[in-house]
């Protein structure tokens, strides 16, 4: 009964499949329980046809293919299709409507395409879109107009393409916008204004182009972006009203982007931080990594009272650190010094009045020293100042001091440091040289104690003198004591006598 019943269910499967194979078009595989298309890696040129019920369609999977252009009129019976994607085919252009009133489409992936060029009006009415990848193409300009009522899209990514500036505003009436890719293209100017069309953008990406400088309000109405990246361009120079606003009811330009926290400008030209940042932003994080910078001053970090992560590693150039260089930054919880082998030296006073400051990482530098003035020692969660070149002398003697009390990775970190000079002490762990070789001067309290036992010693050796030579001719002193007693007595009894 069992084997029937088996073979039965074994004959329904193969109905089903030859059933499906019929709806679905030629070489796809066809899975209707979730409205899935698969028609990927099948070398073909034109959009599929020959749906039996193309209703049933929500995803449509045509990548690696050899797709020139899509046909519009194939994409518009697929009327609840959700899931579109024609990445690493041969695309080299968008007409005007190809994609256009796709009441479900969410999401379009066109990366790895060959296009150069997107009409106007090319996304139009699409009120479900959330995400668009133009990724990997060869596109050098967008059209004005270009992405029209696509009231849900929330995220759009044009990396790794040919644009060199954005002239006119591609968007209309796209009020969701909130994360823009613009990496890896040949931009050479900061898309200035670009959130008078884009007012709810929050996250901008600008990594990997050529852009030199950022002017003036050049994010003027960004006031709800909370993350702008720059890493690996050009730039020289950030205006000092680079993040501010343009307001018509006051005469001052004021930092106006409440929501920016983070701040990625590391592999740039900066020769100093930027000074952009007014009397107070609400930056949390800033990376200056892999910049020529020159110095770090008390000047240079003004604006930031909420910064709490700080990261300048990677500096090819020499560079100081001066007094209370990081003293404003009230908030500074973490900060980040590595792989800096122009840092030989940095003011004792540096990190001065950082009272949170928990996580600090010095390693790879060419740092000489270690004052223990530097630093809050127990007030620190982490540690590390691993290579550098440490001159053991009476500088660094305190890190033998066994009585801090620190917390155990901290106090790990100190005992694991190694001596660099002199040569005779290369490779010596700080701990274990010889206290005699740090050629430390006596301090006033020893020296103190030492004047005091000088003095004491002197006393008692002096009286030791005294009571030796006392007991030695203890009875020639006697003796000179009974004479003067005896004449005196006897002067007087002469006197009374001849009375």
């Amino acid at each position: 009964m069992e084997l029937h019943y088996t073979f039965f269910v074994m004959f329904l499967a193969v109905i089903d499949l030859v059933k499906s194979a019929e709806d679905c078009p030629a070489k796809c595989t066809c899975h209707w329980d979730d409205g899935k298309v698969e028609c990927s890696n099948l070398n073909i040129s034109s959009l599929p046809v020959g749906y039996k019920n193309a209703s049933l369609v929500t995803q449509l999977m045509l990548g690696n293919n050899l797709l020139t252009t899509i046909d519009k009129n194939v994409l518009k019976t697929l009327e609840n299709l959700m899931f579109l994607d024609i990445s690493n085919n041969n695309i080299t252009e968008l007409q005007s409507e190809t994609f256009a009133n796709m009441p479900h489409i969410s999401e379009i992936v066109l990366r790895g395409n060959s296009i150069t060029n997107i009409n106007t009006h090319a996304f139009l009415n699409l009120p479900n879109l959330r995400n668009l990848e133009l990724s990997k193409n060869r596109i050098s300009n967008l059209q004005e107009n270009s992405f029209i009522n696509l009231t849900s899209l929330k995220m759009i990514n044009f990396e790794n393409n040919k644009l060199t500036e954005l002239k006119s505003s591609p968007f209309l009436n796209v009020p969701l916008l909130s994360v823009l890719f613009l990496g890896e293209n040949n931009m050479s100017s900061f898309p200035v204004g670009i959130c008078q069309s884009v007012p709810s953008l929050q996250s901008l990406y600008l990594d990997n182009n050529n852009i030199k400088s950022i002017g003036e309000f050049a994010l003027d109405g960004c006031s709800k972006i909370a993350k702008l990246r720059l890493i690996n361009n050009s730039l020289q120079t950030v205006n000092k009203n680079a993040f501010s606003c343009r307001r018509q009811s006051e005469n001052k330009n004021d930092f106006c982007l409440e929501k920016l926290t983070t701040l990625f400008l590391n592999e740039n030209n900066l020769t100093k931080p930027p000074s952009a940042f007014g009397a107070k932003s609400y930056v949390r994080e800033l990376d200056l990594s892999k910049n020529p910078l020159k110095s770090a001053s008390i000047n240079d970090f003004t604006g930031l009272p909420y910064l709490n992560t700080l990261v300048m590693s990677y500096v090819p150039t020499s560079f100081t650190i001066g007094d209370s260089a990081f003293s404003k930054l009230e908030s500074l919880t973490k900060l980040t010094l590595t792989n800096n082998r122009g840092l030989k030296n940095m003011s004792k006073t540096a990190f001065k009045g950082l009272q949170n400051l928990k996580y600090i990482f010095l390693e790879n530098n060419s740092l000489e020293t270690l004052s223990f003035d530097l630093l809050n020692w127990q007030n620190l969660v982490r540690f590390d100042a691993r290579n550098n070149k440490l001159r053991c002398d009476c500088a660094v003697k305190w890190i033998q001091d066994k009585k801090m009390t620190l917390n155990s990775q901290v106090s790990s970190a100190l005992t694991s440091l190694k001596c660099t000079e002199p040569k005779t002490l290369k490779g010596k762990l700080v701990v274990n040289v010889n206290p005699s070789y740090f050629g430390c001067p006596i301090d006033d309290e020893v020296s103190s104690r030492v004047k005091t036992g000088l003095v004491v010693a002197a006393i008692v050796c002096s009286l030791s003198i005294v009571c030796l030579l006392f007991i030695k001719y203890r009875r020639m002193i006697f003796m000179k004591l009974r004479m003067y007693s005896y004449r005196r007595h006897r002067g007087r009894c002469s006197f009374y006598c001849r009375q």
